[in-house]
């Protein structure tokens, strides 16, 4: 085997691991929607802990395959352009990694929102246990009301 075989070859074989590692966060990411829709808090961190892991791996790949192209001399347009001419396996397994990827991030991003709304659902339970009210108070600190813009008084308690 020649080295420039062996050379893509360990490209492909991080590819490979890429994609074995976002299917895995992909599952993690529906896995964790469907703790945080049933209130399942325990489990929910658990499956945070293990795309911890799964994150790691990535991004350790990402570094590996920065040299692979550093030490080649390609850009990540050059490499695509070649490998889709030159070494459609190669091509193949990038397109299905970035395919993934955006999966993922889609997911994610879900995710991210079911969290906000769940937060802003807490703050405004805790306003109102702190007795805080959600409507604009109509009058000021002096307990007067003015009109918009007139600076007349339009009521006064």
């Amino acid at each position: 085997m020649s080295n420039q075989a062996v050379n893509i070859q360990s490209l492909l074989d991080l590819l490979r691991s890429d994609i074995a590692s976002l299917q895995q966060l992909h599952r993690l990411l529906r896995f964790e929607r469907t703790f945080l829709e049933q209130g399942e808090l325990e489990k929910f961190k658990l499956a945070g802990e293990k795309k911890i892991t799964c994150l790691e791996q990535i991004e350790r790949n990402a570094g590996l395959k920065t040299s692979w192209l550093k030490a080649n001399n390609l850009t990540i347009e050059k490499f695509r352009q070649l490998a889709r001419e030159r070494v459609p396996k190669a091509f193949e397994l990038l397109t299905e990694a970035e395919d993934l990827l955006k999966a993922v991030s889609s997911l994610n991003r879900v995710n991210q929102k079911i969290i906000q709304l769940s937060q802003q659902r807490v703050e405004r339970i805790m306003d109102v246990l702190r007795g805080k009210t959600a409507a604009p108070s109509l009058y000021g600190a002096a307990a007067r009301s003015a009109a918009a813009g007139h600076g007349r008084a339009i009521a006064s308690a």
